[in-house]
């Protein structure tokens, strides 16, 4: 039986398929992905996406960019090549806040549609017994670390293509022995160790340079020796070697991991330039006395509107909060009035309890007899849930969310 002669629609058709069918490892490989993307990649970013194509290692390569120097779009061309070949099972593991950012980047820019799962969400597919995305032949699907680590042996078994980690820094503590967030990011490493990996980050360390070697693990637990090897070679090693060393160290790296910075690349991106400025601000004598006040108000260690667990952190946000403005300080004073109000229910003292009441009304009552809107909101926080507004319908209120005799003893251990 012979082949049937086709027609010159069908050979276009069928030679621009073949066509997308380029090995990754051709320079023209992703000239189809620029033709459709709807972006306007600068020399860089093709560049670091061909560095992953023709990159041999097996564990995947590390992207460190400066900031604002477009690793998403470089991601894009990368998947959008990875689609174009076939391989269609991706996963990205991204910080919850920037989900969605990458669904809508990936569907506007490249056409790539993907789907958004949580440990939440997943639980009801496996409830509702429906199809499970991580069995899907084709899908780029986006999640974060905590969804890796609950279902770390399901991710495991899972055929990936390729796994994308954004923000790869937060999990470059991954060498410390015995720490909470070195568990989760060796969790995530062990999850995710015999797939190829994109990871993505602007700081791949800040002062120990064993955390860029925790980053590295995750392409190849000793593509930089052990961590005792690597420390006595780089980190603990004679000054006058040192610079040889990190010499030796940046070349071994340029196999796997790519870096831009922005003084490379400003004939493409025009940044503006930024020029600090020094306004000197001279408080008023009221702003001035309302600082000393406050300030020795923190510092009293007899202070109980502050929890003693936190009031090192907390005192540094009251801080922060003074420095800023007088506005920017009165809804936290407000909120620690009703902490005041509340211990005093606690203590089951009306007296108290009435006497503050009073001092904040009289403070915060105008001229003309009327309440202020920041005695309103007083109001409306103090007494949220609260049936009757009163002592004893606040005291009933929290007690049942509190024990009084636990948390007065706790407090009363820690001062």
């Amino acid at each position: 039986m012979g082949f049937r002669k086709l027609s010159k629609t069908q050979q276009k058709y069928f030679a621009t398929k073949l066509r997308l069918k380029l090995p990754k490892w051709e320079s023209e490989a992703t000239n189809q992905v620029l033709m459709s993307a709807k972006v306007d990649p600068i020399p860089h970013q093709v560049e670091a996406a061909k560095f992953v194509f023709r990159n041999p290692f097996s564990g995947g390569v590390i992207l460190g960019d400066e900031v604002g120097l477009g690793k998403t779009i470089e991601t894009g061309l990368v998947l959008s090549q990875l689609w174009a070949e076939g391989k269609r099972k991706i996963l990205i593991i991204a910080p919850k806040s920037l989900r969605h950012q990458w669904e809508d980047e990936l569907r506007e820019l490249f056409q790539l549609d993907s789907r958004i799962v949580d440990t939440r969400e997943y639980a009801k597919i496996e409830k509702a017994r429906l199809p499970d995305p991580l069995q899907s032949d084709e899908t780029i699907l986006i999640t974060n670390e905590h969804f890796v680590v609950k279902y770390d042996a399901k991710v495991s078994k899972a055929e990936w293509d390729l796994i994308v980690i954004d923000e790869a820094h937060k999990l470059r503590n991954v060498w410390k022995p015995g720490k909470n967030e070195a568990k989760r990011a060796k969790a995530v490493r062990d999850a995710i160790s015999p797939f190829k990996k994109l990871l993505l980050t602007a700081t791949p360390m800040q002062n120990n340079l064993m955390e860029l070697y925790g980053l590295c693990t995750f392409l190849d637990p000793y593509v930089l020796g052990t961590a005792e090897s690597f420390k006595k070679n780089y980190v603990n090693c004679e000054p006058e070697e040192r610079q040889e060393k990190l010499e030796f160290l940046k070349y071994r790296m340029t196999k796997f991991f790519k870096r831009e910075l922005r003084k490379n690349v400003k004939a493409f991106i025009p940044y503006t330039n930024r020029n600090a400025v020094t306004i000197p601000f001279n408080p008023t004598d009221e702003e001035e006395e309302l600082r000393v006040t406050f300030e020795n108000y923190l510092r009293d260690s007899k202070t109980v509107a502050l929890p003693p667990i936190a009031n090192g952190f907390l005192r540094l946000v009251y801080y922060k909060l003074l420095a800023s403005s007088s506005f920017a300080l009165k809804n936290s004073l407000s909120n620690l009035y009703v902490r005041l109000v509340h211990h005093t229910v606690m203590l089951n003292d009306r007296e108290l309890f009435g006497t503050l009441m009073t001092d904040i009304e009289d403070s915060l009552t105008t001229d003309t007899g009327e309440n202020s809107k920041e005695l309103e909101r007083f109001f409306k926080v103090l007494y949220q849930n609260v049936h009757p507004q009163s002592f004893d319908g606040l005291k009933e209120h929290l007690s049942e969310l509190y024990d009084f005799e636990e948390v007065l003893k706790n407090e009363g251990a820690e001062e």
